[in-house]
């Protein structure tokens, strides 16, 4: 019976391998656990073992005693979706969800990993501030970045009403660079949620913009910090807005140089150094991609 069975096994590749060949049929081999290859046979050793070339190239032997039936049917045409990380399994450029390795559609607030970047508008009493920020998801609840900024400071009492950022009668007042790490994180694994954010680095000082005026003094910035805490809606794609308060820790250190006298009354130069620290609230409209 075993004899018989692979006679008849041997014929049928035959037929198989004679028959004119078509673009959309390929030979499929059942074995008798249940498994089946697709692909094209391209040896078989009469009564002893089979050859199948799958997709791919890869080549399976197995033995006669293991089919179960070899038959000719359509190709199966496997349907590719989008890939939505082309590159090595991660999707690049400036976005705020982009997958990490992984390509599915999901929205990314349920994405367990990403990389991302936001747009943080920062209006505030006394202080003014833009926010570019480029980081990983780490996991659900906490991403890493890099942040750049421009900030408008105003370090002198009261409310300057916008014109305090450009007055030059405070050496400390004018426009900084912020560069930081940032700490952040949604609070609820939902399309809805509470998010915190962290951030720590150095704040520099451009020259200036009325050097001319006071050629004496002198501001280097100096480091910087800021907490906050806001709610955040993500749409049902790449993007989402969030709405914050918070507070920016901001301190410069300085050269002032005052005029004086002497004992004798003569007029001197009195040069001072020192470092000034001041926390400002903030509100906060970010935009993620």
């Amino acid at each position: 019976m075993k004899n018989i069975k692979s006679v008849l096994l041997a014929l049928l590749l035959i037929v198989s391998v004679g028959a004119i060949a078509q673009s959309n049929m390929e030979d499929v081999v059942y074995l008798k656990n249940g498994s089946s290859y697709r692909g094209l046979i391209v040896e078989q050793i009469l009564g002893e073992s089979i050859k199948i070339q799958i997709a791919g190239g890869s080549v399976i032997a197995f033995p006669v005693a293991d089919v179960y039936k070899i038959t000719k049917e359509p190709a199966m045409v496997e349907k590719k979706e989008p890939n939505a990380c082309p590159y090595n399994g991660h999707e690049m450029g400036f976005g705020y969800h982009h997958c990490k390795g992984d390509s599915s559609r999901k929205p990314a607030y349920m994405k367990k990993s990403r990389f991302f970047g936001t747009i943080d508008f920062r209006p505030g009493i006394n202080n003014i501030g833009l926010r570019l920020v480029r980081g990983v998801k780490i996991n659900h609840f906490v991403s890493l970045g890099i942040g750049l900024g421009v900030d408008g400071v105003y370090f002198g009492k009261g409310i300057s009403w916008g014109k305090g950022v450009y007055d030059n009668k405070n050496v400390n007042n004018g426009l900084y660079i912020p560069l930081y790490l940032s700490v952040s994180g949604d609070m609820l694994k939902a399309r809805a949620t509470p998010f915190y954010y962290v951030e720590a680095g150095y704040a520099f000082h451009p020259a200036n913009p009325f050097v001319a005026k006071n050629p004496t003094d002198k501001s280097w910035g100096g480091p910087t910090g800021a907490i906050g805490l806001g709610f955040k809606m993500y749409s049902r794609g790449r993007s989402s807005l969030g709405i914050s308060v918070g507070g920016n820790y901001r301190s410069d250190i300085y050269r002032k140089v005052t005029t004086g006298f002497d004992a004798l009354g003569n007029p001197i130069s009195i040069t001072s150094n020192g470092i000034a620290g001041k926390f400002f609230g903030t509100l906060g409209l970010s935009i993620g991609f």
